[in-house]
């Protein structure tokens, strides 16, 4: 074989490696957005009912308000709610008592406190429901980058 074959060959094998290089290197990549399902948790509130009543007890000589409130649980699961029953009298500061009581499903509790008062005394009983919470699963899209190229 004479030199300018051998030189000729080795320019088209060169040749065509740079080509191949060059059309590889002009690849047009994009980043894309791709969806995908995925399980998160959320915390929701228990349902319940409520119901709220006020009156007065005798201990011994001594006069005491009481305030009961009943929670039903009309949800599906047991929880623990927490009720607050805040007393006020004209003549002191109000003063809030708390309880927690785990109430079943269709169960109703009910969340008894007193306070003691003066003879004929004027008060009122305010309340603040805290329920449980539970737990609740949901399938959410995501979105996460690709590149994709041609």
């Amino acid at each position: 074989m004479n030199k300018s074959k051998t030189y000729f060959r080795i320019f088209l094998i060169t040749f065509s490696i740079a080509v191949s290089l060059l059309l590889v290197g002009c690849k047009t990549c994009t980043t894309v957005q791709v969806p995908y399902d995925s399980v998160e948790n959320y915390q929701v509130d228990m349902k319940f009912e409520q119901s709220g009543s006020k009156g007065t007890t005798l201990h011994g000589l001594d006069v005491w308000a009481y305030g009961n409130v009943n929670i039903r649980n009309v949800d599906s699961e047991t929880g623990a709610f927490t009720v607050a029953q805040t007393f006020t009298t004209l003549n002191r500061p109000s003063q809030t008592l708390t309880s927690t009581q785990y109430v079943m499903p269709g169960e109703t509790k009910t969340f008894h406190q007193e306070y003691d008062i003066n003879l004929g005394e004027d008060f009122n009983m305010n309340y603040v429901v805290t329920p449980a919470q539970k737990t609740l699963t949901r399938t959410v899209t995501l979105y996460r980058d690709e590149q994709q190229c041609n």
